[in-house]
């Protein structure tokens, strides 16, 4: 491996796999927006699992306290699966890609305010 091209995995390693990317989600959808800089994240993602063989991609679904339980768990479910699905669009094995989803059981706020159910409305991707 050239310099360049070590530098270039180990710059994508430090900003890959250090803490888990979120995706944002609206009120009760698994439409992702797909932004300029989430797509360059994609594209990192990509750069780093070549690199790396035996990498893993975990993507978890969250969800707010708004509606039902396992209402919440399916959508949490969906929204792992739809970014599944853009890391797959740019020929990222499936294989590589697991996914869960916590419905709403693990929030990082209190969903007692409209802040707090936005932030919870996610999908987290872990690179190891």
């Amino acid at each position: 491996m050239h310099c360049h091209e070590r530098c270039r995995y180990q710059s994508y390693r430090k900003d890959i796999t250090i803490e888990p990317r979120i995706i944002y989600f609206e009120t009760g959808k698994s439409t992702i927006d797909l932004t300029p800089e989430l797509q360059a994240y994609i594209r990192n993602v990509k750069a780093y699992i070549q690199q790396k063989p035996d990498a893993r991609i975990i993507l978890t679904g969250h969800t707010d306290d708004v509606g039902a339980q396992d209402i919440n768990q399916k959508l949490g479910l969906q929204r792992a699966e739809k970014t599944r699905a853009e890391l797959t669009k740019i020929d990222i094995d499936a294989n590589r890609v697991s996914l869960d989803s916590k419905g709403e059981t693990q929030p990082l706020k209190p969903n007692n305010t409209a802040d707090g159910r936005k932030v919870n409305r996610r999908c987290e991707i872990i690179v190891q």
